[in-house]
């Protein structure tokens, strides 16, 4: 039996500590913040519940091969249900369509809206035909962390909150152990489920695979809001995507050159539509999410003009008053990003989709200078989302096992 270390809680992290307890190890995870789940976490705050990040999930299958993997059945653990419409996407007053739909319906609607060249277009054509699958779980996606963290306890993982790791300590260029809050902890292995430069900032300057972090390229940030409505709003669902501006001067905006969109399009979540556990009875939980380029800076004035902005366009799409019926408004953004994930240039996706980031491309999953120290971080697993992070979670497992076999 070999004494394990995880830094953090998220998906990535919570699914090697399954695979390493179960093998009979002894598995501590550590969490700076009081509530496990890294971006996965949840708020409630006034009888509503946000979820702080993932709001829905497209592929049961991978949960299912995870349970399955431990002789376990995913409904053992939580229930989920098909979201029908999956998404309803809005170009202009009530003029809105639903999917999934054929592909033929799509393409018609984006030309008639004149969105028919968009780069969302294509995206949405490669992902949304009939058998598209859009999931979500009941009481919140917070219960699928609560789920595999009561399936890691069963094999013996202890989870610590509130507890800071301040230093990866190493000696003969080994990893040693860790200092928590203060305090040494010695362990036979580590594996940080942090993002990359967060782990690499708990090194001393000669151990670190990249002092460069530039030479990869991040995806793109967001600024969210979490709002408790005290009516039910109607003419929505609960995925609602808002598509009445031009999504490629958004994209400029975000990558080419990036500043503040103008008019940018949004994304909002409904989900106590679906789920009546997750707002007061006759109350409505609203998530909502900008997309928006790196490293913009943070402040009040901006983030309520631009919440300003899109509350306005969704009244007069879904011909409706809101304002008034806010009850519950929280935004956030940079300054959460800096201090809950220490995220890179507020990084919020992790890194970029790009063909020259991909497979072999990515960060190493072990730190090429030191024995015994291991990455799950979203620079090196095979895609973005859920699935990608589980999947990480095992892989890494695996090669943290092997080297303890050599």
């Amino acid at each position: 039996m070999r004494k394990i270390a995880i830094i953090g809680s998220g998906f990535s992290s919570l699914s090697a500590a399954c695979f390493l307890s179960s093998k009979g190890h002894e598995v501590s995870v550590f969490e700076k913040e009081g509530v496990i789940g890294g971006r996965a976490r949840k708020k409630e705050i006034n009888g509503f519940t946000f979820d702080m990040w993932p709001t829905f999930f497209c592929m049961s299958d991978i949960f299912d091969r995870f349970f399955d993997r431990f002789n376990v059945k995913t409904l053992d653990y939580f229930n989920f249900e098909r979201l029908h419409p999956s998404y309803q996407i809005y170009f202009s007053n009530s003029n809105s369509i639903s999917l999934p739909c054929s592909k033929e319906q799509l393409l018609n609607a984006l030309e008639e809206n004149g969105k028919g060249n968009s780069k969302f277009s294509d995206l949405l054509i490669n992902d949304a035909d009939v058998n598209l699958q859009t999931l979500y779980v009941k009481g919140g996606m917070f219960k699928i962390i609560e789920s595999i963290k009561r399936l890691a306890e069963s094999f013996g993982t202890t989870f610590f909150a509130n507890s800071m790791v301040e230093e990866i300590v190493v000696d003969q260029k080994s990893a040693k152990g860790i200092i928590v809050n203060g305090d040494y902890k010695e362990f036979d292995l580590i594996l940080s489920g942090i993002d990359y430069q967060s782990t690499e900032s708990l090194l001393n300057n000669r151990y670190r695979n990249y002092n460069n972090q530039d030479n990869y390229r991040l995806s793109y940030s967001a600024l969210l809001f979490y709002v408790g409505f005290d009516k039910k709003i109607k003419n929505v669902s609960h995925n609602t995507i808002f598509l009445d501006t031009d999504f490629d001067f958004h994209a400029e905006n975000i990558y080419d050159l990036p500043e503040w969109p103008e008019n940018p399009m949004f994304y909002a979540s409904f989900p106590s539509i679906t789920d009546n556990t997750i707002a007061p009875q006759g109350k409505e939980t609203g998530i909502f999410l900008i997309p928006i380029a790196l490293g913009l800076g943070d402040n009040d004035a901006i983030k309520n003009v631009y919440f300003e902005k899109i509350i306005s366009r969704m009244e007069k799409m879904t011909d409706q008053k809101l304002r008034d019926n806010i009850e519950f408004f929280e935004s956030y953004y940079v300054n959460n990003l800096s201090s809950d994930y220490f995220s890179s240039k507020e990084d919020a996706i992790e890194l970029a989709n790009t063909i020259a980031q991909s497979s072999s491309n990515k960060a190493n999953i072990k730190n090429k200078k030191v024995r015994n120290l291991f990455y799950i971080d979203g620079l090196t697993i095979p895609d973005l989302g859920i699935s990608s992070s589980m999947i990480s979670g095992e892989i890494v497992a695996e090669e943290a096992l092997k080297s303890i076999s050599k």
